[in-house]
């Protein structure tokens, strides 16, 4: 692939991308020539975006202890302005349903993170013994055949109990937990953080303790403002915590963990096998529709259709731009 806005030698590999390229070749491809969609995506990716990084700016913050009590809603709004203030720095050429979009997800997570902050303080500040909270990291990679990258991403947190634990944030709208927990123990973006928890501590880590937050399900109504909208929602969560904030711990064997460091040397080898043209290409059409809604990159492989799509600055934006 004749590719000279990605390098990965230079700009490295990191989860997301690998699992984009595991669900379409055709959207990595677009993906690494920088482009991106316009806008939100879907109700449920704009939230649990939204949702992961307000957790992440604030979880921040109190790993470098400059939060000390439990966060109020007038405690974290600041974080929600300023969120608010990237976002639209990020799209100001979104159309109203993108703005109106944002703005409802916005409202909801007003509603729902003082209840969290609220059921969870006590726990993540007194119980958990913190190794990092939103660790960046960078770690080199040396195939076989001796071509190099790097793994990139961020850890949302490390903690020991008494062995080495990843914190993992997740939203759902929806809950089963039995499928839940039979997936779980298979999902690759932590298996991928398992493993560079390990090269980063030189030890094994046990698992990893799901901190998951419920999407509220109930919609806003035709003549509801958002204030109203907001209060509504607010009244429900604060009313049950236990249903909207859940942690799972799942533990990974070593054994688990080696068997996934050898898939992952197999997958790094198919993408930059892939990267140099020396992979196929093609399309997988089951990937044009999920649970997310349509793919955003489906207008161009209908008809090279880019206006819905913008060129971005940088290869990964959450961890090129502060």
């Amino acid at each position: 692939m004749n590719n000279k806005f990605y390098d990965y030698k230079r700009d490295g590999i990191t989860q997301s991308l690998l699992s984009t390229f595991l669900e379409c070749r055709e959207k990595s491809r677009l993906f690494l020539e920088g482009w991106s969609p316009k806008g939100p995506v879907s109700p449920a990716l704009t939230y649990g975006s939204l949702i992961h990084s307000l957790l992440e700016n604030v979880y921040a913050d109190i790993g470098q202890r400059k939060i000390k009590s439990f966060p109020t809603s007038k405690t974290l709004e600041p974080y929600f302005q300023n969120v608010k203030k990237l976002w639209y720095s990020e799209n100001r050429n979104a159309s109203n349903d993108s703005r109106q979009l944002f703005e409802v997800s916005l409202s909801v997570a007003r509603a729902t993170l003082p209840t969290y902050f609220k059921k969870w303080w006590k726990q993540d500040t007194n119980k958990i013994k913190w190794e990092q909270l939103e660790q960046e990291f960078t770690i080199p990679y040396i195939l076989k055949d001796a071509r190099s990258t790097s793994v990139r991403g961020k850890i949302d947190g490390v903690f020991s109990n008494p062995k080495l634990w990843c914190f993992e944030h997740k939203s759902k709208s929806m809950i089963n937990e039995s499928n839940l927990m039979d997936a779980l123990p298979l999902d690759f973006q932590v298996h991928m953080y398992l493993w560079a928890i390990q090269k980063l501590y030189k030890k094994v880590p046990s698992g990893v303790l799901y901190n998951i937050i419920r999407k509220p399900g109930s919609e806003r109504k035709v003549k509801e403002s958002l204030i109203e909208y907001e209060n509504r929602i607010k009244e429900d969560i604060e009313s049950r915590p236990d249903f909207y904030f859940i942690r799972y711990e799942i533990s990974i064997t070593p054994r688990e963990q080696v068997e996934f460091s050898k898939e992952l040397e197999l997958l790094i080898t198919d993408f930059i096998d892939w990267i140099e043209g020396k992979g196929r290409h093609y399309k997988r059409r089951q990937a044009c529709i999920t649970p997310y809604g349509k793919c955003p990159y489906l207008d161009v492989c209908n008809g090279e259709c880019y206006v819905r799509l913008e060129k971005r600055k940088t290869i990964f934006k959450e961890l090129e731009e502060k």
